[in-house]
């Protein structure tokens, strides 16, 4: 049983170090090519040719099975659809620091849909500890949180995020019981991903990629991006698979901690005692969602 747990913390250590990763890479590729949307289209190709050449070299088990069908396809509305575009637009609106926290909503919301749709049952530790990484965002971001007195629609706007993850979250739980092949999920959720953000990009005209802006430095951030994308997309899902709900949610939060560390260490910024608190005060409360 000890091993299994440890596996589970390999697993919500792995994802985050992907998620966290992520966004100042994304920074980097959006200096040069300002489109966010084009930049995911890439990772989302890439991605699917990169999943097509594992299953060439190591043939797979139902990767390819109609079962993934309905999930991926949910997946990618949800994410690509509602989550990510909704975040986008509300940095422009709100500080970033209360989008973070906001978004740290995710897996109490997680808990409390997955006890409506009886996906899982009532557990006071989880429980706790989801309220208790959300107290770890608090003092995280305490002194923006305070210092920010006009409130405005976008702050309800971005709640649409924290939801419709924390639907994507049950929703890839009942995927799970299948016992399906996580390639397989990734593989058809970047195909509908793809299409989508084709749609958009087509209806914006902004189908296409300046040649100036397919430098080698942009095209390897645009592989290393899709890595990242790819591997933490394997990881949560699998994690999804030998793991409770709620415990796989805080996947999300941790990615928050190491995406600061990481900002942190290309800056060189000091980092606060606040931080420190709020990461032991976050680490216990996953542990506690683990139980």
């Amino acid at each position: 049983m000890t091993h299994i747990k440890y596996y589970q913390y390999i697993l919500i250590s792995l994802i985050s170090l992907c998620w966290g990763i992520h966004p100042s890479i994304s920074k980097l590729a959006m200096e040069a090519h300002a489109n966010a949307y084009m930049i995911v289209l890439m990772q989302n190709i890439n991605i699917i040719f990169i999943s097509l050449l594992i299953n060439t070299l190591y043939p797979l088990p139902n990767i390819f099975d109609k079962k993934h069908i309905k999930y991926a396809l949910s997946g990618s509305v949800l994410n690509y659809g509602i989550a990510i575009p909704v975040m986008t637009m509300t940095t422009k609106h709100i500080l970033i620091s209360h989008i973070l926290f906001l978004i740290g909503l995710a897996p109490l919301l997680t808990y409390l849909i997955a006890l409506m749709i009886r996906q899982s049952s009532v557990h006071r530790t989880r429980l706790i500890g989801s309220i208790i990484t959300l107290l770890a965002l608090l003092i995280l971001f305490s002194n923006d949180i305070v210092t920010q007195t006009q409130m405005s629609k976008w702050y309800l706007i971005i709640l649409l995020t924290p939801l419709a993850l924390a639907i994507l979250n049950n929703i890839i739980k009942a995927w799970a019981k299948h016992e399906l092949h996580v390639v397989g999920l990734v593989f058809f959720q970047n195909v509908f991903s793809a299409c989508l953000i084709s749609l958009i990009l087509f209806f914006t005209s902004h189908l296409y990629a300046p040649i100036k802006s397919l430098t080698p430095n942009f095209l390897t951030l645009i592989l290393v991006l899709s890595i990242l994308h790819l591997s933490g997309q394997l990881f949560f899902y699998r994690l999804m698979q030998v793991a409770n709900i709620v415990f796989t949610s805080q996947a999300g939060n941790l990615s928050i901690i190491i995406g600061i560390l990481w900002a942190i260490f290309i800056g060189h910024e000091v980092l606060s005692t606040s931080f420190f608190i709020a990461m032991a005060t976050m680490l216990y409360g996953v542990y506690l969602t683990q139980e």
